[in-house]
């Protein structure tokens, strides 16, 4: 059952005008489940308490299921997929006009690329999701072939926030679990190399911090029971 702050808070961010799927996408980059906002959004009144609601902070990362990226994480997606299909697109375009002197070939095929990218980029988004269990980290990612990866958190040597320049125009963060035998490559547009199964991109900052924070603490302390 969603808690009383989040009732409070849906409530009086309706009560300012903001519509529900605004809400639903900004409880989602803090880290709130889906199924919670949902039920939090389908009561028709809930009971306002005594205090002021606070903007939503979920409380622990422990077990609560797989949570999904930031919404904005189509954005980057989208670009990324762009920057790798442009130039393909560009000449497959520049071949049709050559050949048949019709420039709305071209243009087609370039439109083609743009609408593809973006419902990659949605099906990309829809299914990365990660979780912090008892045992350790967990993702799982892929569109076509999934992939699925666990890190125990004896392994963890280092984690680090990284943002790129397509991360901070959409003020996002990547995070980047380090492992032992693993190196990464910190680049003009992110984090890449052999970091990618560590790699949670398309954070808040703010949840980015708190995943470093959470993940550091429970690598101390898996570390020490091993001892």
């Amino acid at each position: 059952m969603a808690n009383q702050q989040l009732f409070d808070y849906i409530k009086q961010q309706l009560q300012q005008g903001k519509s529900k799927e605004e809400i639903k996408n900004e409880l989602l980059g803090a880290g709130w489940q889906e199924t919670d906002i949902i039920q939090a959004l389908n009561v028709p009144s809930p009971i306002q308490s005594s205090d002021h609601p606070s903007p939503p902070q979920p409380s622990s990362f422990v077990s609560t299921g797989m949570r999904q990226l930031n919404p904005k994480a189509v954005w980057l997606f989208f670009l990324r997929s762009v920057f790798v299909f442009l130039f393909i697109a560009i000449w497959i375009g520049l071949g049709f006009i050559t050949a048949f002197g019709s420039l709305w070939i071209g243009l087609l095929i370039f439109l083609a690329v743009l609408v593809f990218s973006f419902i990659w980029a949605k099906l990309t988004y829809h299914f990365y999701r990660y979780e912090l269990t008892d045992a350790g980290f967990r993702k799982e990612l892929g569109v076509i072939s999934k992939k699925y990866v666990t890190i125990p958190y004896d392994r963890i040597q280092n984690v680090d926030i990284y943002r790129g320049i397509l991360a901070r125009i959409l003020g996002l963060s990547d995070l980047n679990i380090q492992t032992a035998g693993m190196s990464a490559t910190v680049g003009r547009f992110g984090v890449s190399g052999g970091g990618a199964e560590g790699r949670l991109p398309a954070l808040s900052r703010k949840t980015a911090e708190q995943i470093r924070d959470e993940l550091i603490q429970r690598a101390r302390q898996a570390k020490n029971q091993g001892l």
